[in-house]
């Protein structure tokens, strides 16, 4: 197997939220909390299983994706309306009520550790 390349995996995160939120989220915030995640992406995704990791992990970041952008949303149109973008104080507090639940499970001791992709992330 190939390691697959952490940056794609990051973009593919980026889109994902994107996606989910249904206000625009201001591009530059968005962009350094992507790069908050980069380590621990790389970490997963960088050495010779890293393609199997990503094909087993995909799904379930796809899924933080989401929560993130939902909750940022929340945050974002609570205080300012339905015309509100999402910036990176929105970000940031959807992050810190997800990080507690955004491990990856290990289920395989064959595999390599999972549950890295948000672990380094200090906000």
């Amino acid at each position: 197997m190939a390691e697959y390349p952490f940056r794609i995996a990051l973009e593919e995160f980026r889109t994902w939220i994107e996606d989910a939120a249904q206000v625009p989220i201001e591009p530059e915030p968005l962009e350094r909390f992507i790069e908050l995640f980069a380590f621990d992406f790389a970490e997963s995704l960088s050495h010779d299983r890293g393609d199997a990791v990503w094909r087993r992990d995909r799904r379930r970041l796809r899924n933080l994706a989401r929560y993130l952008a939902t909750i940022a949303e929340m945050h974002a149109t609570g205080g300012r309306g339905a015309t509100a973008t999402i910036g990176e104080d929105e970000l940031i507090a959807a992050f810190k009520i997800v990080k507690p639940h955004c491990g990856v499970a290990e289920t395989n001791p064959a595999t390599p550790s999972r549950g890295k992709y948000c672990s380094a992330v200090n906000v």
